[in-house]
């Protein structure tokens, strides 16, 4: 992949993250992800990854 397809990939997540569309991260985060900061006690993959995801928007609701 060129410089440009990897920097496509992380528009598409920002997009996704800052609009809250968890359904599609599928479409560019795999399943079996391995995250290195996790909040304690979350599931790991993309399914922890979600639940991490929600927890900060509670937190800070008009984070980009």
């Amino acid at each position: 992949m060129s410089t440009e397809d990897h920097k496509a990939i992380v528009r598409r997540y920002r997009e996704l993250h800052n609009s809250n569309d968890l359904a599609q991260l599928g479409e560019i985060v795999a399943p079996d992800l391995i995250t290195h900061n996790l909040l304690p006690g979350m599931p790991p993959g993309l399914m922890g990854a979600k639940l991490a995801h929600r927890a900060t928007r509670m937190a800070f609701p008009d984070i980009h």
